[in-house]
């Protein structure tokens, strides 16, 4: 079957589930499956590696994935061997977990993945309110700019930039990192709606800044 895309939402209080025994159905009945939607789940814990559980969709040609119930608090380890292993992949979102994300091995993956867009995870962001540490971007500078990722949505921090320069540093090293975004969003919505305006602000005004800088120096090299 060519279907391509495919989303299902489940009552979790109606059924069990063998959970590798589904995603290799979806692997083998829809092998160019590129988007994957999948709410609700069942109470019963994973006790299995998620290389093991995802393993059969990894040969699926993905661009979307949204996993927003999916009860495992995935890895910084683990999301990359998911970004390697979807090359083409747009669009991420997992659960909301409750372990918060070491930026140290999750952000260069996310710089050097050349076709993600968007991606929703708990990342430990203080990090980011300083000068941006050299081995935080162990890519080259070539893989940062072929960066495409434009949406960054962040599960309740931990640690939230207080004051403005902890904010416009904040914002500073994203651009640094992603040049290519234009939204960040702050969840839920209704704790951080104050912070998530002001960064939007530093956002546009930082991106503008930076977009003529980069006009005029071009119109130097052609002159």
């Amino acid at each position: 079957m060519c279907l391509s895309t495919l989303e299902l939402h489940f009552d979790s209080s109606t059924f069990t589930l063998e959970w590798l025994g589904f995603f290799e159905a979806i692997a083998k009945a829809f092998p160019n499956l590129s988007s994957l939607i999948f709410g609700g789940y069942p109470h019963e814990p994973l006790n299995m590696m998620v290389q093991d559980l995802l393993g059969p969709l990894y040969k699926l040609p993905l661009t979307r994935l949204a996993l927003p119930d999916f009860p495992y608090a995935f890895s910084g380890a683990e999301i990359g061997n998911m970004l390697r292993a979807w090359p083409h992949l747009r669009y991420l979102r997992l659960a909301w977990p409750q372990t918060v994300l070491d930026p140290s091995t999750l952000l260069p993956q996310i710089v050097d993945h050349k076709s993600l867009e968007s991606i929703f995870l708990r990342l430990e962001i203080n990090h980011l309110f300083g000068p941006l540490s050299l081995n935080l971007i162990s890519p080259p500078k070539s893989a940062i700019r072929r960066s495409q990722l434009k949406n960054i949505c962040l599960f309740e921090p931990r640690v939230i930039p207080l004051t403005l320069n902890e904010k416009a540093t904040f914002v500073r090293n994203l651009l640094a990192l992603f040049p290519s975004l234009n939204s960040l969003r702050l969840l839920p919505g209704v704790k951080y709606s104050n912070l998530e305006d002001e960064l939007r602000m530093l956002l546009v005004a930082l991106k503008a800044t930076y977009e003529d800088g980069y006009r005029a120096r071009a119109e130097e090299e052609n002159n």
